[in-house]
């Protein structure tokens, strides 16, 4: 059971992306990113829910290679799974594309997106994240830029640092739990408006 964990899992099949669609699934894969190898009920615990409503979520990203089974452990009469991330970071794989692939990327962008303002507006509501710091605890912009394939690169290597930098303070496991949500995306203009 003991396999080693990939660095980098690439997803490429709609299948893939479409697990992602669920919000619930969302926190699951953020927990075990946070919290490291889980069971169901550890999980559940963890995230306020009953372990049954977690299950069919966790089969769904097991099936598609997104979670792995890490351990199996006695819990007095019984064996209980031990499920952590297939990888330490879980990417999109532009190529191939596809229709199909397309749509699934924009419903599993979405998920995590709504997944990022429900986080915020709790956020927005807890007297204790505003008040007791003198840094920003929680921030949100919007930019719209025209950028080339270089700066679309160098904006890569950027986040790179930034999951970097949030894989090492989550191993310190001290201060307060923080999400980071971030999106790029074409700006899709009429014919009419685009630059000459």
């Amino acid at each position: 059971m003991g396999k080693r964990r990939e660095r980098v899992l690439r997803l490429t099949r709609p299948r893939q992306l479409e697990a992602l669609v669920s919000p619930g699934r969302v926190e699951i894969v953020e927990q075990l990113q946070t919290g490291g190898p889980a069971s169901v009920r550890e999980m559940a615990k963890a995230l306020g829910r009953s372990p049954h409503s977690l299950y069919y979520h966790v089969r769904t990203l097991l099936a598609v290679g997104i979670v792995r089974r890490s351990d199996t452990r006695r819990i007095g009469k019984r064996d209980e799974s031990v499920y952590a991330l297939a990888a330490e970071r879980i990417v999109v794989e532009r190529d191939p594309w596809s229709p199909t692939k397309a749509t699934a990327l924009a419903r599993s962008a979405a998920a995590i997106l709504r997944r990022a303002e429900r986080n915020f507006c709790r956020a927005s509501h807890d007297e204790l994240a505003w008040t007791k710091s003198r840094e920003p605890c929680a921030f949100f912009g919007s930019r719209k830029a025209w950028l080339t394939r270089d700066a679309i690169r160098e904006i890569a290597g950027l986040v790179g640092r930034i999951e970097e930098l949030l894989a090492r303070e989550n191993g310190r496991k001290e201060g307060r739990l923080h999400l980071w949500t971030f999106a790029l995306a074409p700006l899709m203009q009429s014919s009419s408006r685009r630059k000459p």
